[in-house]
């Protein structure tokens, strides 16, 4: 369970907090808090050196926060706090130690090689009793030479091609509007194509990706458990859903451009276009001129 709490401090940024205690805690005793800030324009960019500092950037989650009723700009906005964002980590990064900066792209690197789907403990048991591999005759791999050998598998082609050592989000707020984009012509395709461009950013930064709509509470649990998870370390209840357009939940790890070009290739028109060429703003209502009748 969580406590939430916003505080408005100034017209371009914002603070609030997670409180986080166990569900089964009569008492309600905090056992963490998760520190939220909000920047919600471009333009007050200084405003983030206030949150991108050599101390913070050790424990923190990046979450870019889009809306589906502007979902025409989707990429350009991304693009935009990527290239703030990246600037902002780069600048903190430089003030940690070379050897800490190595420990957290390693723990980003090793969090995304060691994804496991919660929903399949069989699979899972099935890869543990296979990790049991005989390296000579009659001898099985100790604990440390199976963590080495670990080590050496690498993930697949374009994931996470770009690591800054911080987990990254992509939020799509609103997503009870899919419904009524699928309705429009053509709005099957747009809805995948959106999908498919915005899972093609993501796994360069092995980032999460999960569609919410607070209106119609969808998936609103479901990203709170996962903070938690990736903050402190407990567990993947969630499984992945890739099948109900509203509810697309995505956590690092699980995506790659196989299975992204193997979802969409029978689907998907025109993937070589611009993202703004294909997912335009609806057209502007022609607002006709009333003529002011004066009896005068």
């Amino acid at each position: 369970g969580e406590e939430r709490k916003v505080k408005d401090l100034s017209y371009g940024i914002e603070y609030g907090y997670l409180d986080v205690f166990r569900s089964d805690d009569a008492e309600k005793d905090v056992i963490g808090r998760v520190n939220i800030w909000f920047f919600d324009d471009i333009a007050h960019k200084d405003l983030l050196d206030v949150v991108f500092t050599k101390e913070s950037i050790k424990n923190m989650i990046v979450a870019f926060v889009l809306d589906f009723s502007e979902n025409w700009n989707f990429m350009s906005a991304l693009n935009d706090w990527m290239v703030l964002c990246s600037e902002k980590i780069g600048q903190a990064l430089k003030e940690v130690p070379l050897q800490e900066q190595d420990d957290l792209r390693n723990k980003l690197y090793n969090s995304v090689r060691d994804y496991k789907d919660p929903g399949q403990e069989e699979a899972q048991a099935l890869r543990r009793r296979a990790t049991r591999r005989v390296s000579k005759v009659g001898e099985v791999l100790n604990t440390e030479e199976m963590k080495e050998v670990k080590t050496l598998i690498p993930l697949p082609p374009g994931v996470l091609t770009i690591n800054y050592g911080i987990p990254f989000m992509v939020i799509c707020n609103k997503s009870d509007l899919v419904e009524a984009i699928e309705r429009d012509k053509d709005g099957e395709n747009r809805l995948d194509f959106i999908a498919y461009t915005l899972r093609g950013f993501c796994i360069q930064y092995a980032a999460t990706l999960i569609y919410t709509s607070s209106k119609q509470n969808i998936n609103i649990d479901i990203l709170c458990d996962y903070l938690f998870h990736r903050m402190f370390d407990l567990p993947l209840i969630h499984r992945p859903d890739i099948l109900h357009k509203d509810s697309v939940f995505l956590p690092a790890g699980y995506d790659s451009p196989k299975i992204i070009n193997e979802t969409y290739t029978n689907f998907v028109k025109n993937t070589t276009l611009p993202y703004d060429e294909v997912v335009k703003p609806p057209p502007k209502k022609l607002v006709r001129d009333v003529p002011i009748l004066d009896n005068g």
